[in-house]
Order: structure tokens, then C-alpha cells, then sequence
């Protein structure tokens, strides 16, 4: 037979926690039948070793995980058939400003509309989206070329609906700031 000294746990055992846990199944693996809740037998590693983690102090504060660079996502919604920037849609600019501000990305913007009108329209009223939306992002100070727009009309609703349906949620200009 195998002695109970040839056998190592991996780490990746739920109970494995801590080294006195690990110890107590190590010293316990005749009794294996009744712990099988614990490690699978296809992941028993024979004369390998794993390392255990090592402990952690509890005087010292364990590090914060790095931040996540994630894309930031903004949305400016229009009234029916409009282009201008509302007082609402300049309150998420001035978030955008300050969000933006000291970054080196550049926004991207993708202009919407809803399908109340015909197509062509649509796709010419979501680039009037978009123009306004840069426009107004270039006078808070952010340099032209650092935006880039595109217009994608009735095509990528937010909310699906029917040729002909007003719906203020696809009416809008999605600025995304990407990784930092």
C-alpha cells in the first residue's frame, strides 16, 4: 500500500485554510472514506508538494486590490426629434468633464435615435446627436481630436420596439471613456 505520508492536498481544497486544517487532513487520510467531502481522489497529488499560503498577520491590514481599470460609460438623452444638449444632459457632461479630466483616453461617442421616423432621418438626427455632444464636451475644454463620434441611428436600440415607436431611452449619444 500507499503510505499516508504520500499523499499532499492541493491548495485548491475548500478546507484546506489553514495549516492546521491541512495537517489535520493529512494525518486523518486513513480515514479518507468518510472526509471524501473535502477532496475529490482524482485531485490527491502523489509526491508532489503544494504550498500552503502563507499566513497572514492580523496586526497588518491586508493590501486593497489594485483598482479596476474599467471603461466608464455616460449616457445624454434628447427629447423626440432634437439635438440640443438638455440641462440634464449638461449635468452628465460636467460629470464626464470631471471624470475625463488629467486622462489621456479619448471619448468615444456613439449617437441613437428611436425609430418614430424614417430610417435616413433617424440616421441623420442621431450625427446631430453626436456633433452636439462633441460640441459641447469641446467647450468644457477637451480638444476635438480627442473625441471620436460616430452615429449608428435606430440601429442599436436600448429598449427594442416596433418601426414608429417614440422611446426617450434609445433617443441618446453613449460617451465611453475607456482604460485609464
Amino acid at each position: 500500500g500507499v503510505a499516508k505520508r504520500d499523499f499532499i492536498f492541493p491548495v485548491a481544497c475548500e478546507r484546506l485554510a489553514s495549516a492546521e486544517v491541512a495537517k489535520e487532513l493529512y494525518l486523518d487520510i486513513v480515514g479518507w472514506a468518510g472526509r471524501q467531502d473535502c477532496y475529490a481522489i482524482g485531485k490527491i497529488v502523489i509526491n508532489e508538494t503544494v504550498p500552503l499560503p502563507e499566513p497572514v498577520a492580523e496586526d497588518e491590514p491586508a493590501a486593497p486590490p489594485p483598482p479596476q481599470n474599467k471603461p466608464r460609460f455616460y449616457s445624454l438623452f434628447f427629447d423626440w426629434d432634437q439635438s440640443d444638449i438638455t440641462p440634464v444632459a449638461q449635468l452628465v457632461i460636467d460629470n464626464i468633464i470631471a471624470d475625463w479630466l488629467g486622462a489621456s483616453d479619448t471619448l468615444v461617442l456613439v449617437g441613437h435615435a428611436d425609430r418614430s421616423g424614417p430610417e435616413p432621418y433617424n440616421q441623420s438626427l442621431s450625427e446631430r446627436r453626436t456633433k452636439a455632444a462633441t460640441q459641447a464636451l469641446a467647450a468644457q475644454g477637451i480638444a476635438a481630436e480627442r473625441i471620436q463620434g460616430s452615429a449608428v441611428g435606430e440601429s442599436d436600440p436600448l429598449v427594442p420596439t416596433a418601426d414608429g415607436v417614440r422611446e426617450p431611452r434609445n433617443r441618446r449619444v453613449v460617451v465611453t471613456i475607456g482604460q485609464r
